[in-house]
């Protein structure tokens, strides 16, 4: 099998990995979710009373809060460490491909700790990433925090004092709505009757999965375009692409969806599933000219200058 053979096989193998790791992350979202609907289940059941009566509101509604609370950190715990992983799992190429064409060059682990440092800057600009206007906040907490309101669980609460609901009554309305795959979903019915209208569970997994592909496409951009040896990116479609859209211009941007490193669009929209398929040099081409830059380094402005970005976890050549 050649060089590049074996390339193209990383990258297929880490394609699968990072699509598996997405699944659990959003499992992990939803196990989130089913404990925050559990506690607050079990607290509402143990309500006394034949209703929820009004005197016992204030104590709910402080309940609903703390658990919103927890259900923010614990949403953002678990989104970042998926997020982390998946930059981890899409760069495991690049480093392997570094590896192979600078055996002998530098050690494993010098190049393993050039790496973590690029995938936690990317990670960080991923976190950090924020909202223009004039209140600028931050992109990922911004989401994890609307994404875990429960003023809708509140509007419930309300209604159900107002129609004399029982407390178990009450607490399996709530289940069904933040607690994914229990029981039935809020038939429109129900929600109306209610007044909520948003979907806990659904915009969960939006979020898990949108999150998740951000992080997967910057941490692919940013783990290659440290090599000098990867000459851009092409676009391509998800296999679950129903809908012509702006990624289908991506695609055929330039004819082939070849964009170059400093100019490859960010996510266009939510659920957006495409991926980037590094253009790299040719294992053979990219040692020869590792070679020529050792022997002298001012005939590749371009590698000096990658080098000096990289040069506290590659040890010197001199």
């Amino acid at each position: 099998m050649s060089n590049s053979e074996i390339y193209k096989r990383w990258i297929l193998e880490s394609r699968k990995r990072y699509l598996k790791h997405e699944f659990g992350t959003v499992e992990g979202i939803k196990r989130v979710l089913a404990r925050a609907s559990n506690q607050l289940e079990n607290y509402i059941s143990a309500l006394p009373g034949e209703s929820v009566q009004r005197k016992y509101y204030a104590e709910l509604l402080a309940e609903i809060k703390r658990l919103e609370e927890t259900l923010r950190e614990e949403m953002l715990r678990t989104l970042s460490q998926g997020m982390r992983n998946a930059i981890g799992i899409q760069s495991e190429p690049a480093k392997e491909y570094f590896e192979m064409i600078s055996k002998g060059i530098w050690d494993k682990s010098d190049i393993s700790a050039m790496f973590t440092m690029i995938n936690e800057r990317a990670f960080l600009s991923i976190a950090t990433r924020t909202i223009p206007g004039k209140n600028a906040k931050l992109v990922l907490s911004d989401t994890v925090w609307k994404t875990a309101s429960l003023n809708e669980v509140t509007r419930i609460v309300e209604q159900s004092i107002a129609m004399g609901l029982d407390p178990r009554t009450l607490a399996r309305e709530v289940k069904r709505y933040l607690n994914p795959g229990v029981g039935k979903p809020l038939r429109d019915i129900t929600r109306r009757k209610f007044g909520v209208k948003r979907d806990v569970p659904l915009e969960a997994m939006r979020m898990a999965v949108t999150e998740m592909q951000v992080a997967a496409h910057e941490g692919t951009i940013g783990a290659y375009s440290q090599i000098p040896v990867c000459e851009g990116f092409y676009w391509r479609l998800s296999f679950n692409h129903p809908v012509t859209d702006i990624c289908d211009d991506y695609a055929n941007h330039n004819g082939d969806g070849f964009w170059k490193k400093d100019e490859v669009p960010a996510k266009p929209h939510p659920f957006c599933r495409c991926y980037l398929e590094p253009k790299m040099t040719s294992p053979r081409e990219a040692v020869e000219r590792l070679k020529k830059w050792i022997e002298n380094p001012v005939n590749d402005p371009e590698m000096e200058s990658w080098y000096k970005g990289v040069k506290d976890y590659l040890p010197s050549l001199e």
